[in-house]
């Protein structure tokens, strides 16, 4: 299975993930693991050879502006296979972070999901516990099938 990490940070969301994966960020911090190939820089000016069974983006696309993840969210979408996994990780639109970063919790950005990887998703929202911050984020999460 190939795997891209999209905006990796410290590799904890993939650390448990299991397969080939390549992991992008502008700063990577944190040991790979044997299976992961650490590529530094933007995600969205890295053009991939390969397609992905799963492509995940975790807290890592509210930090690119509107335009930019309209005009290269077409790409992203054309490197995972049919059948394969978007899975994405977000704040949802009352949480204070939004407010300084992009809202991809409206119907733009659903409507990019829709147009470029599949037409039928559910939204999963959830609040999620941060410790090293001691505050509660509420989180908005999709997992989509690329048909």
């Amino acid at each position: 299975m190939k795997i891209v990490e999209l905006g990796c940070g410290n590799l904890d969301n993939i650390s448990s993930l299991k397969g080939d994966i390549i992991a992008v960020d502008k700063k990577i911090v944190g040991k790979p693991r044997k299976n992961m190939k650490v590529v530094e820089g933007d995600f969205f000016d890295i053009t991939f050879k390969e397609r992905f069974d799963r492509i995940n983006a975790h807290y890592s696309l509210c930090f690119n502006k509107k335009g930019v993840i309209e005009s290269k969210f077409p790409y992203i979408t054309s490197r995972l296979k049919k059948g394969g996994v978007l899975s994405i990780k977000d704040f949802q639109t009352d949480e204070s972070i939004v407010l300084k970063r992009t809202n991809l919790d409206d119907s733009w950005f659903f409507d990019l999901l829709k147009k470029y990887v599949n037409p039928n998703f559910k939204i999963k929202r959830s609040k999620v516990f941060e410790e090293s911050h001691n505050h509660t984020h509420l989180i908005f999460e999709l997992i989509i099938t690329k048909t």
